[in-house]
């Protein structure tokens, strides 16, 4: 049985899931953007991909509210999802093209944050789709 959006949800339960989402987001986003912009200016690739490590520990922690509330993604969290990283992730291959100053230790981490990103996303949905234990 597929967990569906939000229809097994109260309208008050659909409400705190959205905050909980959200605060969640917030607070690791903020985290991780402070971080990857600290590693890019002193060019510390530890600092940079911790920053990309908070983003998915949030991506985590969308899924654990999502099991919480047996709810799936919503279409409006998958686009604004892929929107941010294909933004991130042009910016990324922008700057590199454009900018002479950026080091080896920036761009190597920043693509090992991306890939990690990616892989993350990835992982999640093929164990998902092997995800027998729910079929029961």
């Amino acid at each position: 049985m597929a967990r569906e959006f939000y229809s097994n949800l109260s309208r008050n339960q659909q409400v705190d899931r959205h905050a909980l989402v959200l605060s969640f987001w917030f607070a690791f986003g903020i985290v991780a953007v402070a971080l990857i912009n600290m590693g890019f200016r002193l060019s510390d690739g530890v600092l940079t991909l911790l920053g990309f490590a908070s983003i998915v520990v949030g991506f985590v922690a969308h899924i654990i509210i999502n099991n919480i509330y047996a709810t799936n993604f919503t279409p409006r969290e998958i686009a604004f999802g892929l929107l941010i990283y294909s933004i991130g992730l042009i910016v990324f291959i922008l700057m590199k093209f454009f900018r002479d100053d950026i080091s080896d230790t920036n761009f190597y981490s920043g693509v090992i944050g991306f890939i990690s990103v990616f892989i993350s996303v990835i992982f999640y949905n093929a164990f998902e789709s092997f995800d027998v234990i729910r079929w029961f």
